[in-house]
This record gives structure tokens, C-alpha cells and sequence, in this order.
């Protein structure tokens, strides 16, 4: 063999060094050897020749002959030029692109692909099966069933915070007791991202962490569903009750999505994420020995969902073809075993694309069907707290919407009755913090309340009817605010605990014994008498 030939195999055992900068301006070093490369970032050199080399090896980049030692850290002490290139450092969002944890990356047509800058977990995001299979045997038996059908729907709102621009995370907890469907609900909602029936390497992780880990585990879910089982685990060593103080500060800590600066790195990072934990006692009830107004702030970010006590728990009706809720449950959990991760990839391109095409037109769309929500349940504008749980809800709302409309989920997903439904199951079972004469001023305020005259009452078909909800009209002289039996209930959830307050004895008109929701008044040309909620309106404070 010539000395040329010699050389020219030396060189191609030999690694290659590239200098690149992503957009933030940081450098990064790119090592191709024998197949394989690594990224690391440029500051990382300074540290000694082994750390280096145990770094690569991570990325089954393994560099033994001496000679391809030495090159390797030769052509990083020559390195002048840094290629500008998207590189990602962490999964989630960056620069219009998209990687999941497992290193899959999503970007725009005919743009290349930022690389990675971070350790895949290959595991996490891992899917198997294919998406139709996923629509028929996991998604389509769950339509009619609204709390599994909305944690699925949230699983889809995370990687759309970035794109609205919340700046705050939120999370739901489903509460009840043992056996009646939580868990089996958070391994459908992981079945859209990842393995849901693993132990141990699936996407779902355990409370039963330090905090520390749970900083380290925001870092995986960034921009994706953070879902989180086994609550009761939190705060262990408080005499077997989980402490209200930690959970507290979970709310918080997970709301903000930021990891507490430390010595050995004093740099906070911040991720968004939606959550889901699941508890035995609702979290609201938790927070009772805590502070008021620090509690509210708590509700306001971990959203409880209480599960029914029935038979069907977090279920609906039965699905014709099984003799039981476990039988049911059983044949959702064997599809989840087979049909995993396929149906978030396909929202994630169809989101990138769309985002990348128009993104203002995207915003636009999700924030009308934001406020469509926020219309259908009735919000005070005024009310900061209210405001924020029903966009939470909306959002949710929205990317069901989102999905369903790009095949993801099938066209009989009931997604505005999924919202509705644990957004009032939230609101029927949280103390409410307005007053009664507030709420019914908030309603009277909406730009869909109709106020009648009697002199020319209006023609209206009852799908008009329940599309205005709520009717100012006086009777008698005095000024009523009447709601169809449909818009009230949605409105007052908490109808029961409020019959025995002073303010509801003295402003409710329905019924004799001021106890009742039925009350008779006309209120258009087309109908003699419709059945209403009414109160009396009361008057402006100021």
C-alpha cells in the first residue's frame, strides 16, 4: 500500500470538527466520527479530556485511538468559523420548530432541521402502532365520555402556550376515590405522546420524587402534557397526609414552570407545560388550612375535577358490548398497550406547518374559539381569576377543536361538551369567590344578554333562545334578570349551597318558598311563557 493510500485511511479514522452558533449566540462544537455525532457546546472544552470524551460517548460517540484523540481536540483549539444554525438545547419550541424528548424534530417545509443539542430520552416520546389504529380502538370508545375525552383534548394544549403566548402554566387534578377511573384516565391522555402502560418507561411520572427531580423532569415535558400520578406521595413524612404546604407550593412551582437558581448553577430556566395529577381528596379541600387568598391563587393554577361516585366514575354510559365499567376499562387499556404515540406527531406537524404559514391567522383562530368558550360558560370580564380558569378551559377547548378539525381525533369528539362539562364540575365543587349579587350583575353585563321590552317583544326560535341565554325584563316593577334553565345551570353549579344565603333569599324569584329555579314569564312575541332561572337585578354599588 502506497504512503498516499496510508494517509487517506488516516484521515478518514479521523474525526470532524464543525463550529456552529445557534441564534441565541451561543457555540457549539459538531464531532462526526464512524457514523455517529455529538453536539456540545464550545464553553464545554475547557473541562478536562476525559469529561469530554465520556460527553461524546453519551452519543454512542466513542473516540479510543490516540491519534483521533488528539485531532479531535487540535481541531477545536483551530476553530475561527461558527456556522449560524438552529440547535436546540432542550426540547419544546424554538425558532418555529419543534422537538420532542425522544429527539424528533418538526420544521417548516424546505427549512433545515435545528440539531440537537441535548441527550435524547428515546423512550418518552416512543410510539408504536399506527394513528388510525389509535382512533379506533383508544379515541373513538371515549366519545360520550367527557373528563377522559378533555384530558386528551389538554394533552394537546401544551404545545399550544407557546404559541398563544401564556405565560403562565396550569394543571388539572382529577380527585375521588380509589378505582374509579383516574389512572386509567392519565394512560389515555399518555397515550397520545408516548407509552402509557409502562411502569417505568412510559411517559407518565410518579409525585414519589424530590424536588430537585421534579425540576429535572420539567425539562422533558417543555411544551408538552406534564402527567404526573400518585399525588398522595407528595410531601411523604407528614404523618401519612399529604402536606398541604407542599402541594401549595407544587401549584405554584408548576405554574410558573421555573427551576430555582442553585450554586453549582445559578441560571433559572423556564418551561411551559400543561399538568395532570391525580389525588384522593380534591385539592381545594387541601388548601383549607391555608391563607385565603393564597389558597385561591392555588385553585386558580391546579384545577380540580372531582370523579363521580358511581359506577362509571370518570366514565359516561356504558358502552353497548361490555358487562361492566372493568370490562370496559380493560379493552381501553389493552389497545393503549398496542396503539401509542402516534397521534401527537401528527398534530405537531400539522401545528409547525400552520404556524409557519400564517401564524397570526393560527392566533386568530384560537382565540376565537377561546372566547366562544368563555361565552358559552359566562365569565365576569372583571374578575381576573374567573378570566384565567375559563381560558385554561377554553384552551383546551381550542386545541380539541384543533385537532378533531385535522383528522387527530374523531369527528364525533364532543370537545365543547367535554370542556363544559369539567369546567362546571370544577366550578360546582371550588368555593365560589363572587357574590351572588356580582354574578348575576356579571351576566346581566354580557353583550349576549337581551333586555325585552314588553311593548315589542321579539320573535325568537328556542335555538336563538338558548344561543342568548340570559333576558333583562321588567315585571311588575321591578327588574329581572331571567336565564334559560340550560345557560342557569351552567351559571349557578352551586345552586344548592347558595339557597340558604341571605343574598339568594332576598333576590331569587323562582318559586314560592324562594327555594325553587322555575319561573313563567314571556319574554318573546312567538310563545306565551318559557320556564326560566330569575333573579331579582340588584343595583350598582356605584
Amino acid at each position: 500500500m502506497s504512503n498516499s493510500t496510508s494517509a487517506s485511511v488516516k484521515e478518514q479514522d479521523l474525526p470532524v470538527v464543525t463550529g456552529l452558533v445557534d441564534p441565541s449566540g451561543t457555540q457549539w462544537v459538531l464531532t462526526e466520527y464512524k457514523g455517529h455525532s455529538a453536539l456540545l457546546p464550545y464553553g464545554e472544552f475547557v473541562l478536562s479530556r476525559p469529561h469530554i470524551l465520556s460527553a461524546l460517548r453519551r452519543y454512542n460517540l466513542i473516540i479510543i485511538a490516540k491519534e483521533a484523540k488528539n485531532s479531535l481536540f487540535e481541531q477545536v483549539e483551530e476553530l475561527e468559523d461558527f456556522t449560524p444554525r438552529i440547535i436546540f438545547s432542550r426540547p419544546g419550541w424554538h425558532q418555529g420548530q419543534y422537538v420532542t424528548a425522544s429527539g424528533k424534530v418538526f420544521a417548516p417545509v424546505k427549512v433545515a432541521k435545528g440539531l440537537l443539542g441535548f441527550e435524547p430520552n428515546p423512550t418518552k416520546c416512543a410510539k408504536q402502532g399506527t394513528h388510525s389504529g389509535w382512533l379506533q380502538q383508544v379515541a373513538k370508545p371515549l366519545v360520550g365520555h367527557h373528563i377522559p375525552s378533555f384530558a386528551i383534548m389538554a394533552c394537546f394544549a401544551a404545545p399550544l402556550l407557546d404559541v398563544i403566548g401564556r405565560t403562565d402554566n396550569f394543571g388539572f387534578e382529577l380527585s375521588g376515590a380509589g378505582g374509579k377511573g383516574k389512572s386509567t384516565t392519565q394512560r389515555l391522555m399518555a397515550s397520545v405522546v408516548g407509552p402509557a402502560m409502562e411502569k417505568d418507561r412510559g411517559y407518565i411520572t410518579t409525585f414519589n420524587m424530590t424536588h430537585v427531580a421534579l425540576e429535572k423532569s420539567m425539562r422533558w415535558h417543555a411544551d408538552m402534557p406534564f402527567i404526573i400520578d400518585e399525588a398522595n406521595l407528595f410531601g411523604a413524612g407528614t404523618g401519612g397526609r399529604t402536606d398541604h404546604r407542599a402541594m401549595r407550593d407544587f401549584s405554584f412551582q408548576m405554574s410558573s414552570g421555573t427551576t430555582k437558581g442553585r450554586y453549582d448553577n445559578p441560571n433559572q430556566e423556564g418551561y411551559r407545560f400543561i399538568f395532570l395529577t391525580s389525588a384522593n381528596e380534591p385539592f381545594h379541600e387541601l388548601l383549607g388550612q391555608v391563607h385565603r387568598e393564597t389558597a385561591n391563587a392555588a385553585s386558580d393554577r391546579l384545577m380540580s375535577i372531582v370523579i363521580p361516585e358511581g359506577d362509571a366514575g370518570a366514565f359516561g354510559p356504558l358502552p353497548e358490548g361490555y358487562g361492566s365499567y372493568r370490562e370496559f376499562t380493560l379493552a381501553l387499556e389493552t389497545a393503549m398497550a398496542a396503539q401509542y404515540g402516534t397521534a401527537m406527531p401528527k398534530f405537531l406537524w400539522v401545528l409547525v406547518r400552520d404556524r409557519a404559514q400564517d401564524e397570526a391567522k393560527l392566533l386568530l383562530k384560537l382565540r376565537k374559539l377561546i372566547a366562544a368558550f368563555r361565552q358559552q360558560v359566562g365569565v365576569n370580564e372583571n374578575n381576573g381569576s374567573d378570566v384565567r380558569v375559563a381560558e385554561a378551559f377554553g384552551l383546551v377547548y381550542a386545541a380539541g377543536v384543533y385537532a378533531r378539525h385535522y383528522g387527530i381525533l374523531p369527528p364525533e369528539f364532543d370537545c365543547l361538551g367535554a370542556a363544559v362539562y369539567c369546567y362546571t364540575n370544577y366550578r360546582s365543587t371550588v368555593p365560589v369567590r363572587q357574590s351572588l349579587p356580582e354574578r348575576i350583575r356579571a351576566i346581566a353585563a354580557r353583550p349576549e344578554t337581551l333586555t325585552v321590552d314588553r311593548a315589542a317583544m321579539p320573535t325568537l326560535s328556542d335555538e336563538e333562545m338558548e344561543a342568548t341565554g340570559a333576558f333583562i325584563r321588567v315585571v311588575k316593577g321591578e327588574t329581572l334578570l331571567l336565564m334559560t334553565t340550560s345557560f342557569g345551570s351552567r351559571m349557578f353549579p352551586d345552586w344548592r349551597s347558595l339557597t340558604g344565603t341571605p343574598d339568594f333569599q332576598a333576590l331569587n324569584k323562582a318559586g314560592k318558598n324562594g327555594q325553587g329555579r322555575g319561573y313563567h314569564c314571556r319574554i318573546r312575541a312567538n310563545a306565551q311563557l318559557d320556564w326560566f332561572y330569575a333573579f331579582k337585578l340588584p343595583a350598582d354599588p356605584s
